[in-house]
């Protein structure tokens, strides 16, 4: 279960909804994140060498994102070997937790 700072004003509450599903299916928190990471290695090789350039002119580089949380656009940049340009990821804040299945339904 990914947990943050403020459930009700962010997607997490679906997103667990999703993950719970996906753990119900078999799917381990190590296999989404790797897929995660693989994901990451189809961010566009532009969109890496604009962030490469930016980070060696010194340029403070963030990304922002609305519509994912940081646990997600981390493991992104990280397949897209982009995490290493970016200064910082402005999202939502999650991290995982582990929860009892069984207390959690």
């Amino acid at each position: 279960m990914l947990v943050g700072t403020d459930p009700l004003s962010d997607g997490l509450p679906l997103t667990n909804t999703l993950l719970a599903e996906l753990q119900r299916r078999g799917v381990s928190r190590d296999q989404l994140l790797s897929t995660l990471q693989e994901l990451g290695g189809e961010l566009p090789a532009g969109a890496v060498r604009a962030l490469r350039a930016a980070k060696s002119r010194h340029a403070g580089v963030r990304v922002l994102s609305a519509a994912a949380n940081s646990v997600f656009v981390s493991h992104l940049l990280a397949g897209g070997k982009a995490a290493p340009f970016v200064d910082a990821v402005i999202a939502c804040p999650a991290a995982f937790e582990r929860v009892d299945v069984a207390a959690a339904e």
